[in-house]
């Protein structure tokens, strides 16, 4: 007769047993001799400082630009005068700007999914935003287009996540994915124990290179936010292949982050001070 509780009586199989020829496969340990542990690494270290001595300004909407498409809208901005600065284990990765309807954020990206996380944390706990638009990047030849799409012709479209399509924008479909801080804001929005909300995060992709990027979806994306918050980003910015970046995928190895220092001739598209 098969008696099933037998698996709950039966010896432990040999090679969770205590021996010396054990100690090989990581179970055993010689005499005289301590186990080492290895500790944890520690985590990412994001700080959001206030700069000067006026309390942040109280914003319902905040528009986030992230990579390319954050120096290219802070460029279109014309903002100068930071009053946040974001910092990720001691480098600076981004600042926040007072914009008319609202605030702009820009933010080189950030590899490492807990680090994107926490550095929407910090941001979404010190602004008490009800609405953010997130601003990032995507490559059209890289992009798998949904069967029912069609072929597009002439410029690449931008598209969205998290809003419905426009007449020049089109949606990001599966298979295709965001990850950095972009995709963080949008894992964060999706999870119930976290303050936001999936319908108060947008997000818009505009493909690179952004040299070769007719704005018109751009224009379009802009009609989405408050009046006077759209027209902030309504001027035009000078954008050459010599401002464009290389594309660099997750596995291309680490992203340096530039070290801090004052753009040269007032380029503010060249880092977020």
């Amino acid at each position: 007769m098969i008696d099933p509780l037998s698996p709950l009586t039966a010896p432990p199989p040999r090679y969770l047993l205590e021996s010396d020829s054990s100690d090989e496969e990581g179970q055993g340990v010689y005499g005289g001799h301590h186990a080492s542990r290895t500790s944890p690494a520690p985590g990412p270290r994001v700080q959001v400082l206030p700069l000067g001595d006026d309390p942040l300004p109280a914003v319902d909407s905040v528009v986030v630009g992230v990579g390319q498409a954050g120096k290219y809208l802070l460029r279109r901005a014309g903002a100068r005068q930071a009053v946040l600065e974001v910092e990720l284990d001691g480098h600076r990765l981004g600042a926040a700007f007072v914009v008319p309807g609202g605030l702009f954020i820009g933010l080189h990206d950030a590899d490492k999914g807990d680090a994107a996380f926490s550095v929407v944390q910090e941001l979404t706990t010190l602004v008490k935003a009800k609405n953010w638009t997130v601003f990032s990047s995507y490559v059209p030849s890289m992009y798998i287009p949904d069967a029912a799409e069609g072929l597009i012709s002439g410029d690449s479209p931008v598209r969205v996540l998290g809003r419905e399509a426009g007449k020049l924008i089109r949606t990001y479909d599966a298979p295709n994915y965001v990850t950095g801080i972009a995709g963080a804001f949008l894992s964060a929005a999706a999870h119930p124990a976290f303050p936001l909300h999936a319908a108060s995060v947008a997000l818009y992709l505009l493909p690179l290179p952004l040299s070769q990027f007719a704005p018109t979806g751009l224009t379009e994306a802009l009609t989405t936010l408050p009046a006077e918050l759209g027209q902030a980003f309504a001027r035009h910015a000078l954008w050459t292949d010599a401002d464009d970046e290389p594309f660099q995928a997750p596995g291309m190895g680490k992203r340096k982050i530039p070290e801090t220092a004052t753009p040269a001739g007032g380029d503010l598209g060249g880092m977020y001070m």
